[in-house]
C-alpha cells in the first residue's frame, strides 16, 4: 500500500482506479467493526434482559405509544393534495384479517417497532389475481432479512421462523418491514432506540428484585437472642436449645400469638436487630433509567407515571404541555418514519404511482394536540370583534360551516377607518349621559346619539341572533323528531287496520300529481301527520320567537335609556303589542304549512319510488328540516363528508345539519332586525319623550335605490312602521327615535 522513496512516504491507494459510475450498491455482511467495541463492561446487559416485557420500566413507556397510535387515523393524500379517507389499502389496514382489527395490527408492529426497531407485517395474496387481501403481525424475534452467500442484494428474502423447526421464506415484496432508521452494525434493519438503555432497565429490575427480596425476608434477622454470659458464669447454649428457644420465640410472637407474655428459664437477651426502611430508598436510584428511557424515546416521564417526572412536574410544565411533548417528540417522528415506508412497500400494491401519493396521519382528532377550546372560542371571538377577521373565518376556525351570508366582518363603533398616509380627525366626545336639568330633548336625541344607538344596536343584533340560530336549529330538529314520531304511530295504525308490517314496502308507480286524487289523499294524510305532531302545541312555538322578541326588546329597551340618559320601562301594553306584531311577522315564516308541505313531499317521492317507512321516515326528518329547502346547502356538506371518508348515512345527517343551520340563520337574521326595529318604533312611540324616527339604511353599501332615500330621513310612528312592514328580507334597516 506505501512504499519509500527518496525518504517520503507514498501512499498508493487499492481502489480501483477505473473512475467508472457505480451501477449497484455493493452490501456488506452483518457484522461491523464497531460491532468489537464495548460498554466498558464484560456484562451482556441486552442479554441479561431476555424479556422486556417483564420490565415496566420499558412497557410503561411502549403501552403509552401503542395505546395512544389509533388516536391519529391514517388517511391519503393525492398529487391534488385531495385528503383521501376512503381507499382500498386504508381498508385493509383497518380490517387486516378476519380475526383481529387493524388497531390490533397496529399495537403488535408499533410495540415491536420501538422494541426491536423493527415491526413486520406479512401480505396474503388472492392466489389468482395475487391482489393483496389480508395482512398479518409477525413478531419481530420470528422475522428476519436474509440474503444468500455470495450475493450483495440488499434483502434476498425473510426467514420466518414460526417454531417447531419450521422456516418460511418470504419474497420481500410480501413484507411490510418497518425501520426505525437504520442499524449501522446490520443497515437491513431498523435500529431498537431501547437497545442503549438495557443496562438501566436491567438495573431497575435488579433495584425492584431486591426491594422486594427485603420486604418478603426482612433481609436479615427481626430479633437478636442471645444467653446472657455474665449471668451464667461464662457458660454457652447448646445448639439444641438454641433451636428450641428460636421455636419458643417464634410461637409466641408471631400470627395469632403476636404481643403474648414469654418467660426464659436462664438469663437471656433480646435485641432488635433489623433495618430502617429509608435506608433502603432505592428512590434515586431508580429515577435515573427512569429519566434515560423518557430521553431516548421522546416521551416526557410524568406522561407514563413515572415518579422522576411527576417530581418534576410539580415546578415545570404542565401535563398538558407535557403530552404535547410526548407526541411531537415521541409519537409524530415515529409517523413520519412509517409513512413514506406504507407508501414504499403497501400502497404500491394498490395504485400504479405511488410516488404521487402520500401517507400521512390525521391529528386533528388528537385531543391534547386541539387548542382548549375556550382559548380557542376567546380568541376567535376577540379576532371577529376586532374586525381582524370574517364571521366566517371566525365559524370555521371553531368548526361551524360557513355560509355565503357570513361574508362580513365587524368595525368596532370607535374605529375610524382611514387610508394609509392619512391623518386622524379629531376624536369627539359623547355628551353627558345624563342630561342635566333644563336641556332639552332636542339636544339629547342629538345626531351623535342616534349613531351610536344605531352602532350599539346593531352589535344586539349580532348577539341575538348568535342566540337565535342555536335555538332555532334546535327547534327545527325538535318539530322533526314530532313530525317523524307522529308518522311512525300513522303507520302502526296502518297497519293495525291493513294487517301489512312496516316492512311493507309500496308498489313503485308514477310520479304523484298533487291535484289527482291519489295526490288528494297524501294531502290529507300529511296534514293528519302534522295536526298528530302539533297535538301538544302549535309547531311553531317549538322555535320559542315569543321570548326572542321580548329579549331585544329588553336590550332595546336598555339601549334606549342609556344612549338617551333617560328612563323608560316597557309596559304591559307595549310588550303586548311588539309579541303581536311578531306574531303576524311570524306567522309568515309558515312553519306549520311548510312543515305540511314537507311531509307531502316526502310521502309523495317515498310511494313514487316504492320506498319503505324507515326510507320515508328518513325522509321527513330531512325535508322537515329544510333539506328540499335549500338542496344546495344540504349537497355541498354532504359532498364534504363523503370526501372525508364519512358513512353515506352520516353524510346525509350532515346534509341535513347544514340546512337546518342554513335555514336558521335566514329566519334569526330577518326576525330579529323586524324584533329590533318594531320594539324600537313601539317603545319610543309610548314613550312620551320621543315623536318621530329616524332612518339608517344602506349600512352594507349602496345597492338599493329606495334604500338609499331612505336612508338618514326622518319618519313619523306611523310612517316608519309602513316602512319596517314592507322592508325585504336581510334588510338593513334601522331607527332611531328622535324629536323634530
Amino acid at each position: 500500500m506505501f512504499k519509500l522513496k527518496g525518504g517520503t512516504m507514498i501512499f498508493r491507494s487499492p481502489i480501483i482506479s477505473n473512475r467508472k459510475a457505480l451501477s449497484e450498491m455493493i452490501h456488506s455482511g452483518f457484522n461491523s467493526f464497531f460491532g468489537a467495541w464495548s460498554n466498558r463492561t464484560k456484562r451482556d446487559y441486552s442479554a441479561m434482559l431476555t424479556d422486556p416485557t417483564s420490565s415496566s420500566l420499558i412497557m410503561a413507556v411502549i403501552l403509552w405509544i401503542v395505546r395512544r397510535w389509533p388516536e391519529a387515523q391514517i388517511y391519503l393524500e393525492d398529487g391534488k393534495e385531495n385528503a383521501i379517507y376512503d381507499h382500498p389499502m386504508l381498508k385493509l389496514l383497518n380490517r387486516p384479517n378476519g380475526n383481529y382489527a387493524g388497531s390490533i395490527l397496529w399495537f403488535g408492529v408499533v410495540l415491536s417497532f420501538i422494541w426491536d426497531g423493527n415491526g413486520y407485517m406479512v401480505k396474503m395474496r388472492d392466489q389468482r389475481t395475487l391482489a393483496v387481501k389480508q395482512l398479518w403481525y409477525v413478531p419481530h424475534f420470528l422475522m428476519e432479512p436474509k440474503v444468500y452467500e455470495g450475493s450483495t442484494s440488499f434483502v434476498d428474502y425473510y426467514q420466518y421462523s414460526p417454531g417447531g423447526g419450521q422456516i418460511v421464506k418470504y419474497a420481500p415484496s410480501d413484507v411490510v418491514h418497518l425501520r426505525y432508521g437504520i442499524d449501522p452494525y446490520n443497515p437491513r434493519k431498523g435500529m431498537s432506540p431501547l437497545r442503549s438503555i438495557a443496562r438501566d432497565a436491567v438495573t431497575d429490575e435488579e433495584a425492584d428484585n431486591f426491594a422486594a427480596s427485603m420486604l418478603h425476608n426482612m433481609g436479615v434477622p427481626g430479633l437478636l437472642v442471645t444467653p446472657d454470659y455474665a449471668g451464667m458464669g461464662g457458660a454457652t447454649i447448646q445448639t439444641a436449645d438454641a433451636a428450641e428457644l428460636k421455636k419458643y420465640i417464634k410461637e409466641h410472637t408471631t400470627g395469632d400469638n403476636r404481643g403474648e407474655t414469654m418467660v426464659f428459664t436462664g438469663p437471656t437477651k433480646l435485641q432488635e436487630f433489623g433495618f430502617d426502611p429509608k435506608s433502603m430508598d432505592l428512590s434515586t436510584l431508580r429515577g435515573i433509567p427512569e429519566e434515560r428511557v423518557s430521553a431516548v424515546t421522546g416521551i416526557p416521564a410524568a406522561v407514563v407515571g413515572f415518579g422522576s417526572g411527576l417530581a418534576q412536574t410539580k415546578v415545570g410544565a404542565t401535563m398538558k404541555e407535557l403530552r404535547e411533548m410526548a407526541y411531537e417528540d415521541g409519537i409524530i417522528p415515529i409517523q413520519r418514519l412509517i409513512g413514506p415506508e406504507i407508501e414504499r412497500q403497501l400502497l404500491n400494491e394498490f395504485v400504479p404511482n405511488p410516488d404521487d401519493w402520500t401517507v400521512k396521519f390525521d391529528l386533528s382528532q388528537v385531543r391534547v394536540l386541539q387548542d382548549d377550546q375556550d382559548a380557542l372560542y376567546n380568541r376567535t371571538l376577540a379576532a371577529w370583534n376586532g374586525g381582524l377577521i370574517s364571521r366566517a373565518q371566525g365559524k370555521q376556525a371553531i368548526g361551524y360551516d360557513a355560509l355565503p351570508t357570513d361574508e362580513i366582518r365587524r368595525v368596532p363603533f370607535s374605529t375610524t377607518e382611514v387610508n394609509e398616509g392619512e391623518a386622524l380627525p379629531p376624536p369627539f366626545e359623547f355628551p353627558v349621559a345624563t342630561p342635566a336639568k333644563g336641556r332639552t330633548a332636542e339636544t339629547k336625541s342629538s345626531r351623535i346619539r342616534q349613531r351610536a344607538f344605531n352602532a350599539i344596536q346593531l352589535q344586539y343584533e349580532e348577539k341575538h341572533r348568535a342566540v337565535y340560530v342555536a335555538e332555532l336549529a334546535d327547534g327545527f330538529a325538535s318539530i322533526a323528531d314530532k313530525v317523524v314520531k307522529a308518522y311512525n304511530e300513522h303507520v302502526e295504525n296502518t297497519a293495525l287496520k291493513t294487517g301489512k308490517t312496516a316492512e311493507t314496502k309500496a308498489d313503485p308507480i308514477i310520479p304523484i300529481d298533487p291535484n289527482s286524487v291519489e295526490g288528494i289523499g297524501i294531502s290529507v294524510e300529511a296534514g293528519q301527520i302534522v295536526a298528530a305532531a302539533a297535538a301538544a302545541g302549535p309547531l311553531a312555538d317549538e322555535l320559542v320567537w315569543k321570548a326572542h322578541y321580548l329579549a331585544v326588546a329588553s336590550s332595546t329597551l336598555d339601549n334606549i335609556n342609556g344612549i338617551f340618559g333617560i328612563s323608560l320601562d316597557l309596559p304591559d301594553v307595549v310588550q303586548r303589542e311588539i309579541i303581536s306584531k311578531g306574531g303576524r311577522h311570524f306567522a309568515l315564516v309558515g312553519v306549520d304549512s311548510q312543515t305540511q308541505d314537507a311531509v307531502f313531499k316526502a310521502l309523495a317521492d317515498g310511494r313514487t319510488l316504492g320506498q319503505g317507512p324507515r326510507e320515508i321516515a328518513r325522509a321527513i326528518r330531512s325535508t322537515v328540516g329544510g333539506s328540499e329547502m335549500y338542496p344546495g346547502v344540504a349537497k355541498e356538506a354532504y359532498d364534504r363528508a363523503i370526501l372525508r371518508g364519512w358513512s353515506e348515512e352520516k353524510a346525509l345527517a350532515a346534509g341535513d345539519k347544514a340546512a337546518i343551520q342554513y335555514r336558521a340563520e335566514v329566519i334569526s337574521r330577518t326576525e330579529t332586525k323586524y324584533a329590533q326595529n318594531v320594539s324600537t318604533l313601539e317603545i319610543s312611540r309610548g314613550s312620551g319623550t320621543f315623536n318621530a324616527m329616524l332612518a339608517f339604511d344602506s349600512q352594507l353599501g349602496s345597492f338599493d335605490a329606495e334604500c338609499d332615500a331612505r336612508n338618514g330621513q326622518t319618519y313619523t310612528f306611523d310612517q316608519a312602521e309602513l316602512e319596517t312592514e314592507k322592508e325585504h328580507p336581510s334588510g338593513t334597516l334601522s331607527w332611531s327615535p328622535v324629536i323634530v
